[in-house]
């Protein structure tokens, strides 16, 4: 007798066990998606360590060195001499005695300052006083400064003056310049500031390459800190058809974090997060108003962040919820919780089973948007 009790209170308790363990609930849920969107005033500053829910990102400064090259056409103009001038002189002895002036004997045109010539043979002039005798000079230095008007050349450079007087009574001609075009200040100058004026461009596109993946330029914050070096070749002044320069300018720029503009989005959404809802996914869309602008030290601009929501399904398809109802009463309670894209599907293996199960781990919620 108590053997057939046992036996039949063995079999009550497995029969117990299979029926509490045994059911398992699979829920498809299709909620409507909606989106939210919000207007975010965002300031960039480096007063702050932290994005905060106010639009506040902090930002950091980056410097490298651009070296820029150019090269312009040359406005100005230059002469350097090409040939020497020539001229005759006539000595006037000053003595009784004949004098003999040696080839090479320097010659002056009183000029400011004195241009030089050379004679180019030696000249006896016979005594006595006044008598003359006549010669050929060159300018020592070429071009047209050696073009001097009659009765320039008045002077000797060394004794013979004490003893000859000279002169030459015909200007001295043939001395040629030739024009070259040549760098100005102005070229150099011009030149100069077209290099700087491409220093943001040239400084976005050294930090894009130099800034890790997810640091972002402020570009209206570029700004030249030195010029480290400048070569400039010809000099002004010098012959040549161009002029090329060579800058290397020190520049910095300020920085943010993709993620921290991300966070300051989901904190912003956050904040006017709807009741009863939460976010579908992390996935947060921002666009950007208008480009981020520079001043004093901040930079501001807009942005709208967008993410899609979903009802909360914690609270509603909440296992606690369902345990010991009906699979017809669980269904109708789902399908009343809210308002879904798709009816929700409830389907309870063994079929037959009419109970929803006892224990948390029997169901399986799939989430479908």
């Amino acid at each position: 007798m108590i053997r057939a009790l046992a036996f039949t209170l063995g079999v009550l308790a497995v029969i117990t066990l299979f029926l509490f363990f045994m059911p398992n609930a699979l829920i498809s849920l299709h909620p409507k998606v909606q989106e939210q969107t919000q207007q975010i005033d965002i300031f960039a500053t480096s007063e702050i360590a932290n994005p905060n829910v106010n639009g506040g990102i902090p930002i950091a400064q980056a410097t490298t060195i651009l070296e820029l090259h150019g090269e312009a056409a040359s406005t100005g103009l230059v002469s350097f001499p090409i040939k020497s001038a020539r001229g005759s002189v006539v000595f006037t002895n000053l003595t009784e005695a004949p004098v003999r002036v040696p080839a090479g004997t320097i010659l002056l045109a009183l000029e400011n300052p004195p241009i030089r010539f050379k004679l180019l043979t030696a000249v006896d002039v016979p005594g006595p006083v006044g008598a003359t005798a006549e010669g050929q000079v060159e300018a020592l230095q070429q071009g047209s400064m050696g073009n001097v008007a009659a009765g320039a050349i008045t002077a000797f450079e060394g004794a013979l003056g004490t003893q000859l007087s000279v002169v030459n009574p015909l200007p001295a001609v043939g001395g040629e310049d030739e024009n070259s075009p040549s760098p100005s200040d102005a070229d150099i100058y011009e030149l100069r500031q077209s290099l700087l004026d491409t220093i943001p461009t040239s400084a976005e596109k050294e930090f894009t390459t130099l800034l890790p993946k997810g640091t972002i330029l402020l570009t209206d914050s570029i700004q030249v800190e030195e010029i480290v070096d400048e070569q400039s070749e010809p000099l002004a002044g010098m012959p040549a058809d161009r002029l090329s320069m060579t800058l290397r300018v020190s520049v910095s720029g300020w920085t943010y974090l993709e993620s921290d503009l991300r966070q300051v989005a989901e904190l912003g959404l956050n904040a006017n997060l709807p009741a009863g809802f939460e976010p579908l996914d992390q996935d947060v869309t921002i666009q950007m108003v208008n480009a981020p602008m520079w001043e004093n030290q901040i930079g501001r601009w807009k942005i709208i962040a967008t993410r899609k929501l979903i009802p909360q399904l914690g609270t509603i398809a909440s296992p606690t919820k369902l345990i010991g109802m009906q699979v017809e009463e669980a269904y109708n309670y789902l399908n009343n919780a809210a308002d879904w894209e798709l009816p929700p599907e409830l389907k309870i293996q063994p079929q037959w089973w009419r109970w929803m199960p006892f224990l948390p781990f029997q169901y399986n919620i799939e989430v479908n948007p």
